[in-house]
């Protein structure tokens, strides 16, 4: 099941990280771009928010990091863990 705090920011969110799990590569990468923007903007506007936090390092971690280059999974990955701090 899709972590809840995903779902009020992002509905695609939740569905990336099925899609990413199951191998979708291309679907996984198109419910990402789809649903970073909206967390980036709660961040934005609401820096302190944990929920959109956690929301977008979980989208990093399952939906962009699986389909990236090796060089490119590092700095995901660090920004993601920067996200949890």
């Amino acid at each position: 099941p899709a972590p809840l705090h995903l779902a009020p920011l992002a509905p695609e969110a939740a569905a990336c990280g099925a899609a990413a799990e199951s191998g979708r590569r291309d679907e996984a990468v198109r419910l990402a771009d789809a649903a970073e923007p909206a967390f980036r903007a709660r961040l934005a506007t609401a820096p302190r928010d944990p929920d959109a936090h956690v929301g977008l390092a979980a989208l990093l971690l399952r939906c962009r990091v699986p389909f990236v280059e090796m060089a490119d999974k590092g700095a995901l990955s660090g920004e993601a863990i920067e996200l949890l701090q």
